[in-house]
């Protein structure tokens, strides 16, 4: 029995679809009245920082896509050759005469049958899957067995790996079995195959240091502290400058990408350096805004002396599934109060499921930095198949 393809998960009916992000028609999901009141209406907000802010999120989200998106899930009719400042005043006059008040019945159907046959079709290829692993797990013991290195064996089965070395018979955490740290040398975390299984045990660590390739170096252990400490010296004897950072919101964990420009965030990561995003030599900030073309676009327009601009990957620690972003809309940006960097505030656009944006602010803490504990390739769209199925964890 060969191993059951993901099902493609883009189901469709004319315009709208409905995938792992929900019901959206383009990738664009429906707002509700009072949103797209407060996007369309800013000058509604009260105080003049209140009205400065909303007034940026509403040129930040208005873009032609949006809005014939937008005018499709309230039914609403329109040329197909409408041009944008008509589009735009369209919607805005619907809003305004309460047509887009409620969703359409029509159109609710249609979510309700995109809906059904999404849960079907996910839940036939379950059944298949839990069928494929029942069959194959003795082939699978059966390749591990035959590995000669803890590195092939992580490559192998991250999930044999994992209870050969750090899990007892019941599959619960056991600190005795490999009580010092394991160093896994040219070891490349695919579809975050180690990070992700590695998240779901209590007190086990993991981080990737090294500049990539054959030099990389994956360290594995029950001692964070130290397994930083290992991470951090072995980017320091690579020379390693790193732009990434780790993030994690609750429900969204992931890494961003950090630059001076959205653009220069975008070359960054069309530069092939997204496996760590590491250059050995030292990163060079020497690109030019106006040499590159991508499809992200900036959060805001405003300056700040010390803003970084960025872009995230991510999966939802719930269901460990990873967030597809076909148009590059998971961006933000992070501002500094001052040259020392320890207090900051910055947004980002996340899913559905956390609203549109997300607003945080922090501070640096002292002895909490530490190295990436998973690599930016590994939350690849074309890695996420297996990582959207829950069940591959183990």
């Amino acid at each position: 029995m060969t191993e059951p393809s993901y099902p493609n998960e883009h189901i469709s009916q004319g315009v709208f679809s409905f995938d792992s992000t929900g019901f959206h028609v383009n990738y664009f999901h429906r707002e509700t009245a009072k949103s797209l009141r407060r996007i369309l209406f800013p000058e509604v907000t009260v105080s003049e920082n209140a009205l400065k802010s909303a007034c940026a999120k509403a040129a930040r989200r208005i873009s032609t896509d949006w809005i014939i998106a937008q005018l499709q899930h309230y039914a609403i009719e329109f040329n197909p050759e409408i041009d944008a400042y008509k589009a735009k005043a369209l919607l805005v006059t619907s809003v305004a005469h309460g047509l887009c008040a409620n969703v359409p019945p029509q159109v609710s159907r249609i979510n309700v049958i995109l809906q059904e046959r999404y849960e079907t079709q996910m839940n036939e290829y379950q059944v298949q899957m839990e069928a494929y692993r029942i069959q194959g797990l003795p082939q699978r013991i059966s390749k591990f067995e035959v590995c000669k290195t803890p590195t092939e064996e992580a490559i192998c089965d991250a999930s044999l790996f994992l209870r050969k070395y750090f899990l007892d018979e019941h599959g619960q955490p056991d600190k005795a079995r490999t009580p010092r740290l394991m160093m896994l040398s040219g070891y490349q975390d695919k579809g975050m195959a180690l990070s992700g299984r590695t998240d779901r045990v209590p007190a086990l660590h993991v981080a990737n240091a090294g500049p990539g390739g054959a030099n990389n170096i994956t360290i594995i252990g029950w001692d964070r502290e130290r397994v930083n400490s290992v991470a951090q010296e072995t980017d320091s004897k690579y020379n390693v400058i790193r732009r990434l950072a780790v993030f994690h919101l609750g429900i969204i964990t992931g890494l961003m990408v950090f630059a001076e420009s959205q653009a220069k965030v975008s070359k960054l990561i069309a530069d092939g350096k997204s496996a760590n995003l590491v250059d050995p030599s030292g990163y060079q900030n020497d690109c030019e805004d106006d040499e590159i073309t991508s499809e992200s676009h900036d959060v805001d327009d405003s300056e700040h002396p010390r803003r970084l601009y960025l872009q995230w990957r991510g999966y939802d620690t719930r269901t460990g599934e990873l967030q597809h972003d076909p148009y590059n809309h998971n961006i933000g940006y992070i501002d500094f109060e001052d040259a020392r960097a320890m207090a900051f505030k910055g947004m980002l656009h996340l899913h559905r499921d956390l609203g549109s944006e997300a607003q945080f602010e922090g501070y640096r803490m002292p002895g909490m930095t530490g190295p990436l504990t998973m690599d930016w390739d590994a939350l690849s769209h074309l890695e996420s198949d297996r990582a959207k199925d829950t069940k591959h964890f183990w």
